[in-house]
């Protein structure tokens, strides 16, 4: 379940991201436009890639966060099964000392077994 809320979160942060691009390429475009400056012209051009670098690198960052989520919400399911099967031994095993001590106690009871 948090994996799949992680991957929805990813994905509308993903869209957020390329609409928030897409308004600023278009911004600094008119912005261009209105000076008088060419958007093909090298710096221009150089602008509006730094701009879709620096994009890319939040992109980045954002996966290598989701993905150390990931390894995260995958180490906690791990550690609660552990947890489960090492609480489920000890039942176990109390199990087995509870049936030693009533075989022992009617043992003794019979007499058996004297203490």
């Amino acid at each position: 379940m948090q994996k799949e809320q992680l991957r929805l979160s990813t994905e509308q942060a993903e869209g957020s991201r390329r609409a928030a691009l897409r308004r600023a390429m278009a911004r600094q475009r008119a912005t261009y436009g209105a000076s008088g400056i060419d958007s093909g012209n090298g710096s221009a051009q150089a602008v509006l890639l730094g701009m879709f670098d620096e994009s890319e690198e939040e992109l980045q960052q954002r996966n290598a966060l989701d993905a150390l989520k990931t390894a995260a919400i995958d180490l906690g399911v791990s550690q609660q099964q552990r947890i489960n099967t090492l609480q489920l031994t000890q039942m176990k095993e109390r199990g087995r000392l509870k049936n030693v001590g009533s075989a022992l106690q009617s043992a003794r009871d019979i007499g058996g077994i004297v203490f």
